[in-house]
């Protein structure tokens, strides 16, 4: 996301991820629809790194509110959270950044269709804004919206091509539209770009099995498991693509 700006407050590490939980990259985070071949849910991360939410220019009221709301997130109150902000009047702000996390709030708290407008709010004041494009997409992930999940992921790699999840993301995307070959060199670059990411390695590994690359399929599960020894999934996947392996000769 955005570097800090003005005072401190609350801004989640950004990381879509996909079988499990994780993060990369910076901002909030959305958890991501599925794995890109189990479908399996993303477990969410209630709480990341923290970084400043603006408070600058507004009165008093307005900062202890956006203070009370901040405290209610990292104690996991999503909703209360989210309900601080709009009585700081966090949606007509025109502040990209309190419009932000009020939407990633609102996510967390199950308020889905509220998180997918104040996203798109943001969006409005500042096109450029990576991470709102980036969760928008999961949002939209998850909601089976694989057309408009994949152009938000776009944008996000176009704005920042050094940001993993949303190659990650994007590459779950088109696994999930039965392209493999296309999804392979998104998950390539989100492990390039951050090689302990678990959960991009399995995806890749998922990817090559799926198009016949059974000896990178082998490559990728090995790294998952150096990254999580015994990782149930990795293990299984790892030795049915070497089983593959063995008559073709990968």
């Amino acid at each position: 996301m955005n570097s800090p700006r003005r005072t401190p407050a609350l801004s989640v590490c950004i990381a879509l991820v996909l079988l499990c939980g994780g993060n990369a990259g910076c901002g909030r985070s959305e958890p991501s629809g599925s794995a890109a071949q189990s479908g399996a849910p993303e477990a969410s991360q209630a709480g990341a790194g923290l970084s400043p939410l603006p408070q600058s220019g507004n009165d008093d009221a307005q900062v202890a509110q956006i203070q009370k709301a901040d405290a209610l997130a990292g104690a996991g109150d999503w909703a209360g959270a989210a309900e601080g902000l709009r009585k700081a009047g966090a949606e007509d702000s025109g502040d990209e950044e309190l419009v932000f996390n009020l939407a990633f709030y609102e996510s967390r708290a199950g308020q889905t269709e509220a998180a997918l407008k104040h996203y798109r709010s943001a969006l409005k004041i500042n096109p450029k804004h990576v991470e709102a494009n980036n969760n928008l997409g999961n949002l939209l992930l998850r909601m089976n919206d694989l057309t408009n999940a994949a152009a938000r992921f776009s944008e996000a790699i176009r704005l920042n091509p050094k940001h993993p999840s949303a190659h990650n993301n994007l590459g779950i995307v088109l696994a999930r539209q039965n392209r493999a070959a296309e999804a392979i060199p998104e998950f390539e670059a989100a492990v390039r770009l951050r090689p302990d990411y678990l959960e991009a390695w399995v995806n890749l590994g998922n990817a090559a099995t799926t198009h016949g690359r059974f000896q990178q399929a082998v490559t990728a599960y090995e790294m998952a498991l150096r990254i999580r020894p015994g990782m149930p999934q990795a293990v299984e996947a790892l030795k049915r693509a070497r089983v593959r392996i063995a008559p073709t000769g990968g």
